[in-house]
């Protein structure tokens, strides 16, 4: 079965956070929430750096320099260890 989520566009085009983004960091950002929703439980991203450089695509260099940036974004659960973004946990 084919999943889908809301997107709140007008949310993510008018966050100044996410204009201060150059494109790859955009469509990492993306990654990660596109795949916290696969993650158990859904919604969280595991506090694993390597792995979610991974899911993000972007090369070494590139991670090392927008990580902040892009985990900025996320909040961290010291329960579940984990990254989130809370609109991802409801979906």
């Amino acid at each position: 079965m084919d999943k889908h989520i809301p997107f709140f566009y007008n949310r993510f085009l008018n966050s100044p956070d996410v204009q201060d983004m150059n494109s790859a960091e955009k469509g990492a950002y993306l990654m990660l929430l596109f795949n916290s929703i696969e993650q158990t439980p859904p919604g969280y991203l595991p506090d694993d750096l390597d792995l979610l450089r991974k899911i993000t695509g972007l090369p070494n260099n590139a991670w090392h320099k927008s990580k902040n940036k892009l985990l900025n974004k996320l909040t961290y659960s010291s329960t579940h260890r984990a990254y989130f973004n809370e609109s991802m946990l409801n979906v």
